[in-house]
């Protein structure tokens, strides 16, 4: 056979145009370096990011999920193992994975972090429901004793998260800070035992008229029962219905119902007996007695101007008794005093405290008005009240007659004004009733 050595050249020259061509699409060495050094900026990065996520599960006092910093690191360690593992084997690669290794510790580590407070988290929202269901006015021992193992189960889960914490010291410290999941479980033992009716501890009076009655207690009060007026008495009597009672505290071993007596309703300060019966825990338990006890209460009923005549010695003089004495001499701002239909003003009144034969005052009062004397030539001197402020008898000046007794006037109230500021000698400094009228001729 004859060889064409055109087509043989022919066809060793494609042959050598196609390994040129398979040659030149290889890997080259430039482009491989460019890959590594994009890599170990991947992975410094990443562990940058990862750094920052130990310096933040490793801070004491830290109580909320690591989120933004933990959602980077995650994303940086990510791309630098996708880079990373796109190398060619070498003892460069071997190393960037080990490097990557730490940064996945430390991922490893705040997610640790983030599931103990996650746990956390889960307990307390389960406290939480607990926590209204025993706001409630009664209770279902079956219904705790689930709730109760479900908050064991959850407590477990938090604990065994906790366990699992890089740093000694944050582990101590979240433990510290959800010790009271514990109590609450104690507690909640506690309720569920209880089978004991709720017994009066003590009765006071913690302001003027305000009593608090302190009951041991461990399920808490059935609010409906304690709002009941007629379980309390003052004095073998029931406390006036327009008395203010709240529950202030209920369960725990103790609850406290507090009492606001109205105004109007202690006429003397003294100790009072205080009975308290038939009050029901949630779990229906009577109170299967009446428990008394004795407590002081404040005089809260306000002193009035009871009554006002003329003194018979010195008929220019009003003598004001009271239903109470005041703690002092009634203020002149608090008289309301009319004649003839003209109000006098307060600067025209003078008021003295009565006093016996030795000196002590005697709880009245004396009031006179200032008047002044008009003198006339022909006829008897009269006497008047000074109203505009000028010196001698004029038209605008209240003209009371030829005397200043007050037998002689017609016309003539007494009172109190529409706001007082005298009070009485009780602790509670009980204010003069206003806006009484007296009128001294129907006397």
């Amino acid at each position: 056979m004859r060889i064409n050595k055109k087509k043989m050249f022919a066809a060793m020259s494609a042959a050598t145009l196609v390994s040129s061509g398979f040659v030149s699409i290889a890997p080259q060495p430039a482009s491989a370096a460019v890959s590594t050094s994009s890599a170990k900026s991947l992975v410094s990065k990443a562990e940058s990011a990862a750094y920052r996520l130990h310096t933040l599960y490793t801070t004491v006092g830290r109580y909320h999920v690591i989120t933004t910093e933990f959602t980077a690191a995650k994303s940086q360690y990510t791309s630098a193992l996708k880079a990373v593992n796109s190398l060619p084997s070498s003892s460069t690669k071997t190393d960037l994975l080990k490097r990557l290794q730490k940064v996945k510790g430390y991922l490893d580590r705040a997610t640790n972090f983030n599931n103990a407070l996650y746990a956390a988290s889960n307990v307390y929202k389960h406290i939480g429901y607990l926590e209204e269901i025993l706001k409630r006015d009664t209770l279902n021992r079956n219904q705790l004793r689930t709730e109760l193992t479900k908050l064991k189960s959850l407590t477990e889960v938090m604990r065994n998260a906790i366990n699992k914490l890089y740093s000694s010291k944050v582990q101590y410290d979240l433990e510290n800070k959800y010790l009271s999941v514990y109590f609450f479980s104690d507690e909640l033992h506690r309720i569920l035992d209880d089978t004991l009716y709720p017994l009066v501890e003590d009765v006071t009076e913690t302001k003027y008229n305000v009593m608090n009655i302190i009951l041991f207690d461990v399920s808490g009060l059935n609010t409906a029962v304690a709002m009941n007026k007629n379980n309390y008495k003052i004095d073998g009597k029931v406390i006036p219905t327009n008395s203010v009672i709240k529950v202030l505290q209920s369960g725990k071993h103790q609850s406290t119902v507090q009492i606001t007596l109205p105004k109007e309703t202690i006429l003397e300060t003294k100790p009072y007996s205080i009975a308290v019966s038939s009050l029901k825990d949630k779990y229906g338990f009577v109170m299967n007695e009446t428990r008394t006890n004795e407590v002081n209460l404040t005089d809260n009923v306000s002193p009035v101007l009871k009554e006002v005549k003329i003194n018979e010695s010195q008929p220019n003089q009003l003598i004001f008794s009271y239903s109470e004495p005041l703690a002092t001499p009634i203020k002149q701002s608090d008289i309301k005093m009319t004649v003839y239909g003209t109000t006098i003003p307060t600067s025209k009144i003078r008021v003295t405290p009565e006093l016996n034969e030795s000196g002590q005052a005697t709880g009245r009062d004396l009031v006179s008005l200032d008047s002044t004397i008009h003198q006339q030539a022909d006829i008897w001197d009269q006497y008047y009240i000074e109203m505009d402020r000028v010196d001698g008898f004029g038209d605008r000046d209240l003209l009371l007659g030829f005397s200043d007794s007050f037998a002689q006037l017609n016309e003539f109230t007494v009172g109190t004004n529409a706001t007082t500021v005298s009070v009485d000698k009780s602790p509670n400094r009980n204010l003069l009733k206003a806006n009484t009228t007296i009128t001294i001729n129907e006397q």
